[in-house]
């Protein structure tokens, strides 16, 4: 697979990110409707918008949209778009490794971003709202698990990194990726980890030239994430539902676990992909005008 496209470029790049905003909050607002009437109607509320079976199928259309609307500037078919191109073990093995360091280590920037600045009442009840025991597990798991790592690796990665590489340098291109990345999350205590993981599954992406490894990596971290959230046992700061009124920090022994891990499963991932897909596009022949010779 090509890591370069002609589009998006810069501005096109953050034209598509605003408009996966756009039409989620154009497709929230009929369910936000559907909501007031029951409330009218029955004095109570129908939780639609808080519903993750619900936001997975409304974030599954916007996405889709954008990525229709990218393919098509690139006139690209959909089946030629995200080839599936072989991956070694050692490769999921240590993006495994990455996946579980990085939760480790982002959980504690989480609670070092709270504790700085704490998150307001009404956004701490809309996610306990979302991610409360009256919501299905498996509702859950179809927003975090399938819908999200699909959709925005689709088009973050797939897309909007691949035509960034053909207007800016390549770390500029991972950096700008990264940030719309975080942006779409309209949440600025979710920004800073989703933009750590932005850059990490671009790298991968650009190590590898799969963005189903991508796909695998952003799966992984988001259902580590859910299991913390319902795991029976609790480690501080880390896995457990975090105390609303203080922040509880991780042990020092978890933070240079996570750390370590990190580091090791970034060497390894190195290790098991050691050249890289080319970035630069193949430049086509340059053709000479015939030569004339005089008569």
């Amino acid at each position: 697979m090509e890591l370069r496209l002609p589009q998006p470029g810069v501005w096109l790049a953050i034209g598509l990110a605003a408009l996966v905003i756009a039409v989620q909050s154009a497709l929230s607002v009929p369910v936000a409707m559907i909501d007031m009437a029951v409330r009218e109607a029955l004095h109570r509320t129908s939780g639609l918008l808080h519903n993750p079976l619900v936001l997975g199928l409304m974030n599954t259309l916007a996405f889709g949209v954008v990525i229709a609307f990218g393919l098509y500037l690139n006139r690209l078919p959909l089946r030629r778009a995200y080839p599936l191109p072989p991956a070694t073990a050692g490769q999921v093995g240590a993006l495994c490794l990455l996946v579980v360091g990085s939760v480790v280590v982002l959980s504690e920037i989480d609670n070092l971003v709270r504790a700085v600045l704490p998150m307001p009442d009404i956004l701490r009840d809309l996610l306990d709202q979302i991610f409360s025991a009256d919501s299905s597990i498996l509702a859950q798991a179809f927003l975090l698990v399938v819908v999200a790592p699909v959709t925005e690796e689709l088009l973050f990665r797939g897309i909007i990194l691949r035509g960034l590489l053909n207007h800016c340098r390549v770390w500029s291109a991972l950096v700008l990726s990264a940030t719309l990345f975080a942006f779409i999350h309209l949440n600025p205590w979710q920004m800073m980890t989703a933009f750590a993981v932005g850059l990490t599954l671009g790298w991968v992406f650009l190590r590898t030239g799969s963005v189903w490894l991508c796909v695998l990596g952003h799966a992984l971290n988001n259902g580590l994430f859910l299991c913390a959230q319902h795991s029976p046992f609790e480690v501080p700061g880390l896995i457990g539902v975090p105390d609303p009124d203080k922040v509880v920090f991780q042990p020092l022994w978890l933070d240079l676990l996570g750390i370590s891990l990190v580091l090791v499963a970034l060497w390894l991932f190195r290790c098991a992909t050691p050249r890289p897909p080319p970035v630069k596009l193949d430049v086509p022949p340059v053709i000479e005008p015939p030569i004339i010779s005089a008569p």
